[in-house]
């Protein structure tokens, strides 16, 4: 169990408490209602509230505190995404640099790594108190030729695939320069195994 006291956070006013950035899908249409839940479930229980200051006008809640995209993941401790797997990955895209923690409210039929709406009664209080476990995963470095050399990094997946040509094509698997295997088709997939934060 992490608690926010052993870990150190601390709000503005000295007590222990989170600090939570929502992330609402705008595509989602009951997210803006749903964050807006989470937000004053989590203030009930002691956190601060950030969300983007594109959100003001269509998701406006008392005690919360909108600031500019950046600011947002510089300052939290752990984001919340409203929506599906692609508001996650999203998110994870954009703080990767900021390394923090991101839970998933599920609006979605399928999805890897959600709460429930009707579990945030239970759950985001104890996000609120900083009592929840982390689990850390791997990320995938992707490096690629084109006409120059490409970068990238990926939470779940890369996918490799002919493009447009008609043909398949051959793939050879390395690793640690050891050869794994050697397949012809229409494309690979190296995927970690994804998952984020445990209330």
């Amino acid at each position: 169990r992490w608690t926010a006291e052993r870990y150190g956070y601390r709000t503005k006013t000295g007590g222990f408490g989170m600090t939570v950035y929502i992330s609402p899908n705008p595509g989602k249409i009951s997210a803006s209602e749903v964050a807006l839940r989470a937000a004053q479930i989590l203030q009930n229980h002691g956190a601060s509230v950030l969300m983007c200051e594109d959100l003001r006008t269509v998701c406006n809640a008392a005690g919360v505190v909108y600031l500019p995209l950046e600011q947002c993941l510089e300052r939290t401790d752990v984001i919340l995404t409203i929506g599906g797997d692609g508001t996650i990955l999203h998110e994870a895209n954009l703080s990767l640099k900021h390394a923090k923690p991101i839970l998933g409210i599920n609006l979605a039929a399928a999805v890897f790594w959600h709460l429930e709406v009707s579990e945030m009664e239970s759950k985001l209080p104890a996000v609120a108190r900083g009592e929840f476990q982390l689990d850390n995963r791997m990320l995938l470095y992707a490096m690629f030729w084109a006409m120059t050399l490409g970068k990238a990094i990926a939470l779940n997946d890369v996918v490799v695939t002919k493009g447009r040509l008609q043909q398949a094509i051959d793939f050879s698997i390395y690793c640690d320069d050891i050869l794994v295997e050697h397949y012809r088709g229409d494309g690979v997939i190296v995927a970690t195994r994804p998952a984020l934060l445990r209330i």
